[in-house]
């Protein structure tokens, strides 16, 4: 709390300051004037730049109520000491020096390939040789004209459209047979492979009901 100077004068007699009391700044050590409200509300400072200065000395680093000292372990892959705050040494990837070593440490052999829950029987390379062929870029735009342009879901036309295989290529759909495929808007195709999306194919569908199976991949 501020330090109250008594207002008197070299006569000893106290002066009047307009209900103003004269304090020292407790960073500076300068007088200055505050009403006795300011003083118990706990105003101690002269101006803004000592209260800042006050609090950058007085609560930074060990200072502060709340400094937690660092935590100093030892990285389980390359043996080096480091250190980090107390509530971060509770994550995992935190108990390494690196996200380097993190990486490191982790068996990545048990997630890859065949033993991956995405496996789809190492196709992949098939699938992108497929979607760059100019033969599918032909049948897209087929598939296109003949659908008017328009999702064949909700009707959209202003969306961007996506060529939709009905059994997907995973299934063994036939890959160019118009008849397999339909245009769907980019929502509608996320929705039916990503959220459970029931198709309403617009004017009948275009092959048997059982054809329309839940697949992962187009």
């Amino acid at each position: 709390m501020a330090v109250a100077v008594e207002n008197r004068n070299d006569k000893g007699q106290f002066v009047n300051l307009g209900g103003k009391s004269t304090v020292l700044c407790v960073q500076c050590g300068q007088e200055f004037s505050l009403y006795p409200s300011d003083i118990r509300r706990g105003r101690r400072f002269c101006s803004d730049k000592c209260a800042g200065q006050w609090s950058s000395e007085s609560r930074h680093g060990e200072k502060h109520h709340l400094y937690k000292a660092d935590t100093v372990a030892i990285c389980p892959t390359c043996g080096s000491q480091f250190s980090r705050k107390p509530g971060l040494m509770a994550r995992p990837p935190i108990a390494y020096c690196s996200h380097a070593c993190a990486t490191k440490a982790q068996d990545y052999s048990s997630r890859t390939g065949e033993n991956n829950s995405n496996w789809k029987g190492g196709i992949s390379v098939l699938w992108q040789n497929f979607y760059l062929d100019e033969k599918w870029a032909e049948v897209r735009q087929a598939v296109y004209a003949r659908d008017n342009w328009q999702c064949q879901n909700c009707g959209e036309k202003s969306r961007k459209l996506h060529a939709h295989h009905i059994i997907a290529l995973v299934d063994n759909g036939a890959m160019y047979d118009l008849e397999n495929i339909i245009t769907l808007c980019d929502v509608c195709h996320y929705g039916y492979h990503h959220s459970g999306l029931i198709l309403n194919i617009r004017g009948g569908l275009r092959c048997p009901l059982e054809a329309l199976i839940p697949s992962k991949v187009v």
